[in-house]
């Protein structure tokens, strides 16, 4: 039964950070966020907020279902690389009373696994709310890019989406999982999208845009 039980976290933690890495580009990343947590454990509101240092606080995520005034709460820091910090604040009123000691735990330690994925949306949102001017997802960047060169054959949306996952770190079998189709349907459209940037090999795939990912 233990086994059982440890099985299914695996599974369950190896698809949200999926998902979530996914989305890290997105102004999704909390809904998603919430809804994997809720599928583990209860909670009445979540909040994510950003203290850049010396200015004022940037809410990410505000999301509340009932009565704001908690009962309990659970607060998690990390520090983002340009000296801010991001809070994630899951709480409880009183339709729901206090947090267990092993939910408090689950949370604790899957705060500490996303803690990561947690800082590079952070860092992501940080200097879009600063310039004020929407970012183009990775997905769209790697379509952009393959229109404008003139020797390539542009990518398709769904191809497009494909290569970002690829540039994310994604498996083929990861892709598929994510985006709800085969794993061979996802190597058909690797296939396509290798002759239409006209590599041969992730390794050449990931030269050819690596200077997507630090764009």
């Amino acid at each position: 039964m233990q086994k059982q039980a440890a099985d299914s976290n695996l599974r369950w933690l190896s698809r949200a950070s999926a998902l979530l890495l996914n989305s890290i580009h997105d102004d999704d990343f909390g809904r998603v966020l919430r809804r994997l947590l809720q599928a583990q454990v209860a909670f009445t509101s979540m909040q994510m907020v950003v203290y850049p240092p010396g200015k004022e606080a940037l809410c990410l995520y505000d999301w509340h279902y009932g009565e704001r005034q908690p009962v309990d709460e659970f607060c998690f820091h990390s520090k983002l690389s340009v000296g801010a910090k991001l809070r994630l604040c899951l709480s409880r009123n009183a339709r729901l009373d206090c947090f267990s000691e092993a939910e408090r735990q689950f949370i604790a330690d899957v705060a500490m696994i996303f803690s990561p994925l947690l800082i590079q949306y952070g860092d992501y949102r940080l200097p879009i709310q600063a310039s004020n001017q929407p970012k183009l997802s990775l997905a769209a960047q790697v379509q952009t890019y393959s229109c404008s060169q003139a020797a390539l054959k542009p990518l398709t949306q769904r191809e497009a989406q494909v290569t970002a996952m690829v540039l994310k770190g994604h498996t083929s079998l990861s892709v598929g999982l994510v985006l709800g189709i085969a794993t061979e349907t996802v190597k058909i459209h690797r296939k396509r999208i290798y002759k239409k940037l006209q590599v041969g090999t992730q390794a050449e795939l990931f030269a050819r845009l690596s200077h997507l990912l630090v764009a």
